[in-house]
């Protein structure tokens, strides 16, 4: 008996399943909220220093719309929950059963979480771009920003994307969500800022540092420009892919009956065809 995989049917139940989580749309309020709190925040402190003379509004507007930087954090935890439930529910068995290579498949996982990083990612965005426009106003300080809206979105959409596919390479890596997740907020919020923070001219080569060149953020004056900072992040990514798919091969093969176990529960009829 030989039995395929359906990869565009295995997309679309993804996704579907997803988009209709939960999980999605928490994670999305999450960000946004927090994207609102740092505009807010950011913008307050600056007008002090506005009044004081040691910034301008241009300076001001240009800092107040880099907060929705944050939000990469999050596809990246929406990436790394889609990947490391398929193992709490012995997806990797059900592939090691089927005797193919798992790389189809983390294609369509990466896909999925491609796409849905973007809707994390427009409404970060636009909750980010309205309430700088709002709160500044509010303040009677000009928004200037000095990109235009178009370049600005399409950087940071970049980003996210950039984002969740780091997030399924972690998810392959650790096999585990609450560990995946931990590690990678340690390092990003801790390890990897404290660099960066420290030692600009080695942050830049870091994936964090190539994603701020991908968004020209301001905070990170020695920086690379956009495409050396593509450039580098991808490589960062196609490494720890590799790792992961290497790794993930490498798993001990399942009892045999275990595919037609799982044939006959209904999360696997979409996928395990004959």
């Amino acid at each position: 008996m030989t039995h395929s995989l359906e990869l565009h049917k295995w997309f679309l139940v993804e996704l579907r399943r997803w988009f209709f989580s939960a999980t999605l749309w928490v994670i999305t309020l999450i960000a946004a909220a927090m994207t609102l709190l740092s505009t807010f925040g950011v913008i307050e402190t600056g007008v002090q220093q506005i009044a004081d003379g040691i910034t301008d509004a241009e300076s001001l507007t240009e800092l107040a719309l880099t907060m929705p930087f944050g939000g990469v954090l999050f596809t990246t935890f929406l990436a790394i929950i889609i990947v490391g439930s398929d193992f709490d529910n012995k997806f990797s068995n059900r592939l090691l059963t089927l005797n193919q290579t798992p790389v189809p498949l983390i294609g369509v996982k990466a896909l999925v979480t491609a796409v849905l990083s973007t809707i994390v990612g427009a409404v970060t965005l636009l909750v980010g771009r309205i309430s700088t426009h709002a709160i500044l106003e509010a303040k009677d300080i000009a928004f200037l920003p000095q990109m235009d809206t178009v370049e600005w979105a399409r950087g940071y959409m970049l980003l996210y994307m950039s984002g969740a596919l780091w997030g399924v390479a972690l998810g392959l890596l650790f096999k585990n969500t609450i560990v995946a997740m931990g590690i990678h907020f340690i390092y990003q919020t801790v390890a990897e800022s404290a660099i960066i923070g420290a030692f600009p001219h080695v942050g830049k080569w870091l994936p964090g540092g190539a994603q701020a060149a991908m968004v020209q953020d301001p905070s990170l004056p020695e920086r690379l420009d956009i495409l050396p900072g593509i450039g580098i992040f991808t490589l960062w990514l196609a490494g720890l892919l590799i790792v992961s798919v290497l790794l993930l091969q490498r798993s001990a093969q399942p009892p045999a009956g275990l595919l037609e176990k799982n044939r006959h529960k209904p999360e696997a009829s979409p996928v395990l065809a004959q």
